[in-house]
């Protein structure tokens, strides 16, 4: 709007931001200019989204006004940042999150999804923006899952494959007999494939090896090694 009357009216800028916080709009502040001074004229030559919002301007002559306003809306379509969800293959029992990250403007909200249907928040499965919590994993969390972030303007999804892992333990080695020197360290192996991870447990003769002897070392949670092997060392 242009004044062509005498005298001529001072012209006065104000943005309240996308946040309702109002901002004085200066001439080469912030990008913003006057073209060739006139303050009629306000240019963004490179606008981000910290331009918009809603813009004032004012024409004052002594004590009277009038204002115009004129809105800018800035907008991004989602684009992924960070780590990219990636194929697992987690033991039965245990935890797995996964968190994807986008930005954009408006910003970008998640949804989740398995086998191409949406998920919920459950006892076991925890759902809070774009990151997905498992606790106590189940065979039946194996699946195909989504994360989709959208902002109105366009969405965008990764994918990736949880496979939950329940194997019973199953020996990979035979200890048979083994074969140990008097006075010297001696080491049993024993080796279990399982998922969850197994535990393993000695015994000697059908008794539990007593582990708190400073004889007897368990290492890795597999292999019993015995400090100068004796004579009472020997049995099944």
């Amino acid at each position: 709007m242009f004044y062509a009357f005498r005298p001529t009216p001072v012209y006065s800028w104000k943005r309240i931001d996308v946040y309702d916080k109002e901002h004085t709009v200066k001439n080469g502040v912030d990008g913003i200019t006057f073209d060739y001074g006139d303050p009629r004229l306000l240019v963004i030559k490179s606008a981000s989204r910290n331009h918009a919002g809603q813009y004032f301007c004012t024409a004052t002559i002594g004590d009277k006004n009038d204002t115009v306003e004129g809105s800018l809306t800035f907008e991004v379509q989602p684009t992924w940042i960070g780590k990219i969800i990636e194929a697992v293959s987690p033991s039965v029992y245990s935890n797995h999150s996964w968190t994807c990250n986008a930005t954009g403007f408006p910003t970008p909200t998640y949804e989740w999804y398995k086998n191409g249907v949406k998920l919920a928040g459950s006892a076991t499965r925890k759902i809070d923006g774009g990151t997905l919590a498992f606790s106590n994993l189940a065979k039946t969390d194996t699946g195909m899952y989504q994360c989709v972030a959208d902002n109105g303007l366009d969405n965008i999804y990764q994918s990736a494959h949880l496979d939950v892992q329940a194997e019973k333990p199953v020996f990979d080695t035979n200890t048979g007999k083994t074969t140990l020197f008097l006075g010297a360290k001696g080491v049993i192996k024993c080796h279990a494939k399982a998922a969850p991870y197994a535990k393993n447990t000695w015994r000697k003769d059908g008794v539990n090896i007593n582990f708190s002897l400073p004889r007897y070392t368990l290492v890795n949670n597999e292999d019993l090694v015995i400090d100068s092997v004796s004579k009472q060392d020997i049995g099944n």
